[in-house]
């Protein structure tokens, strides 16, 4: 009764009687809607309950159309719908009326994939207008670059990394973005000479162990390289990622029983770091040249480093670090 009480005279405010109406209709209509979904239904069938929260959602804009909220929710299912052109509409008005880094990615998201390429290139706006908020968001850098890379617009691409690099300069992100634009652009020898740069300003444990690895996977400098991965072990002993480069370099050089006492002490800090486990069952495939008893103890980590990431030893055969490699075949 009390309920009642309160409910009754709200409903008839003539400034608040409409809004709380508009409420309570949707949220019945709600109720009813959800009542008549089976439990199979909704666990086996998504279909059906899509084309539910449509009409769900279409309901609520006809009664709040400018909910920049609901608009955001229709767009995304709409774009989950593969509706692009009304997703687009929807993410247009939304941020129309309350613009925002998360309805601009979700735009964002929706245009790079639109056919139309002057629509899918509108996607750079987006991103543009959410690093202006958050310059340092990982998934609209990540974006951007992968874009530039597909538009091949390696330069712009470059510049803009570069920039957001002086203001994070031991981000991997950026370097691992930095390097694929240099790969794609043919300018492997840009990125090294970035790093080295970049090292020479502000020696850090995480751009030495970079410019470490950008060597040894390209198989060249070797000896700076192990010179790079030292230094950052002298400032980050505990560095597993450097001693895992560290190992690479010393297999590289020849020095397999050296390279096994790297990772060993990089896997004594991560246990389940798959590359480092792959690459000790290289070294060992080496020392198996000589000691067959190694061959099993190879065969045991490389199964291992599998079981851990199935994709590591087509990584590896990237770089030329082979089981045939190692068994000097």
């Amino acid at each position: 009764m009390v309920r009642g009480l309160f409910i009754a005279p709200a409903l008839m405010h003539p400034e608040t009687g409409g809004t709380m109406r508009r409420h309570i209709l949707a949220l019945v209509i709600s109720g009813i809607f959800l009542a008549g979904v089976p439990a199979a239904v909704a666990e086996e069938v998504p279909g059906p309950l899509d084309r539910l929260e449509r009409s769900f959602l279409d309901l609520r804009i006809w009664l709040w159309p400018d909910d920049p909220n609901v608009r955001l929710a229709r767009a995304n299912l709409l774009y989950h719908l593969e509706e692009l052109d009304a997703a687009l509409a929807d993410y247009d008005r939304a941020i129309a009326l309350q613009p925002s880094p998360a309805a601009h990615m979700r735009r964002a998201q929706a245009r790079s994939h639109h056919p139309d390429d002057r629509v899918r290139k509108g996607a750079y706006d987006d991103l543009a207008a959410v690093l202006v908020e958050m310059p340092g968001f990982d998934r609209a850098i990540d974006m951007r670059a992968t874009m530039r890379i597909q538009d091949g617009a390696y330069d712009e691409g470059i510049a803009e990394i570069d920039t957001l690099l002086e203001s994070y300069p031991d981000a991997d992100m950026l370097m691992r973005l930095r390097g694929d634009l240099s790969e794609a652009a043919g300018r492997s020898a840009d990125m090294r000479d970035m790093l080295v740069e970049l090292a020479e300003k502000q020696p850090s444990p995480s751009l030495l162990n970079h410019l470490c690895w950008v060597r040894v996977t390209r198989n060249i400098e070797l000896q700076e390289a192990l010179e790079n991965c030292d230094a950052a072990l002298a400032e980050a002993p505990e560095f597993a990622e450097a001693l895992d480069s560290r190992g690479v370099v010393l297999l590289r050089l020849g020095r397999p029983a050296e390279a096994i006492a790297a990772f060993n002490m990089a896997l004594a800090k991560e246990p389940d770091m798959a590359p480092s486990l792959y690459m000790r069952g290289l070294a060992r495939l080496w020392l198996a040249r000589k000691d067959p008893a190694e061959a099993a103890l190879a065969e045991a980590d490389l199964q291992a480093a599998l079981e851990l990431d199935p994709e590591v030893e087509e990584d590896y055969q990237a770089y030329g670090l082979t089981r045939q490699w190692a068994t000097g075949g």
